[in-house]
């Protein structure tokens, strides 16, 4: 009977016990390991190129200096939300887009898996189909 009761208690314990997801928030936002108001400075015009760098059997790279890529890469990234935090972990599927601005400063994103890795913690995403779409024409070049 006290055993009963004890599992009674935890139960209503842990009925009332909700997860928090976070909120989905622009991918743009995070320019290094937090989120940064760079976003709010950073166009596509801003962009001098973008160097997309993927993993096949070895690690292949292309640099991007088309005006119309750029800004269609810009547009499909800036598109993105960010979603609840994944467990889900792919170390041979690495997919890197660099934005090389004209003053200089670069802002990457990385992904595993087409999730969106930001230090130690992969995220899922939304609204990333046209990101995907782009790298792979960029991959049959």
């Amino acid at each position: 009977m006290a055993v009963g009761l004890v599992l009674a208690m935890l139960a209503a314990g842990c009925a009332g016990q909700t997860v928090k997801q976070q909120e989905p928030r622009g991918l743009m936002e995070y320019c290094g390991t937090e989120p940064s108001s760079m976003a709010t400075v950073f166009a596509a015009e801003d962009v001098a190129s973008i160097t997309y760098s993927y993993t096949m059997d070895t690690v292949m790279e292309c640099v991007i200096t088309d005006e119309e890529e750029i800004k269609s890469l810009y547009d499909a990234v800036a598109a993105i939300q960010v979603e609840e935090e994944t467990e889900e972990r792919a170390t041979d599927s690495d997919d890197y887009f660099q934005f090389i601005l004209q003053n200089g400063d670069t802002c990457t994103f990385h992904f595993e898996h087409h999730h969106f890795v930001n230090g130690d913690k992969a995220y899922l995403l939304s609204n990333d189909k046209e990101l995907w779409k782009l790298a792979a024409a960029l991959r049959g070049r």
